[in-house]
């Protein structure tokens, strides 16, 4: 073996013994609080003349939007009706990403309701710390 391979492999043994520290240096700052909630949503969409409805189930929320867990995707930034069946709540939303599986339930799928609310999830919030924010 070539001096130079050993040596790549030294520094790829090091990187992976030295992990990047966790801590985010650039803090993410939220518009509203979020919530660990499990609520029943029926989601319809339509991709041309076909039109699709699926039971979901929430898995985190907040007054901008969800983490919904659904054995069917909806397209990438498609417009969604959601229907909250504990309050009976209706609201519009795109999805805006994909965030992995729920083993055994389905896909994770976030999606930003069209206007913040607080009403439509049918709950109250925990104070935010800057209380002028929807």
């Amino acid at each position: 073996m070539s001096e130079s391979s050993n040596s790549a492999r030294l520094v790829m043994n090091e990187l992976r013994l030295n992990p990047v520290s966790n801590v985010n240096p650039y803090p993410e700052e939220r518009r509203s609080a979020r919530v660990i909630l499990k609520a029943p949503l029926t989601v319809k969409w339509t991709i041309g003349r076909r039109e699709f409805a699926e039971f979901a189930e929430t898995e985190m929320i907040s007054a901008h939007g969800s983490v919904l867990v659904m054995s069917i995707l909806p397209p990438a930034a498609a417009k969604i009706h959601l229907h909250n069946d504990a309050s009976d709540q209706d609201s519009w939303a795109r999805v805006v990403g994909f965030c992995g599986v729920a083993p055994g339930k389905g896909h994770k799928v976030a999606v930003e309701l069209s206007a913040p609310s607080y009403e439509f999830w049918g709950i109250s919030f925990p104070p935010s710390s800057d209380s002028s924010k929807p």
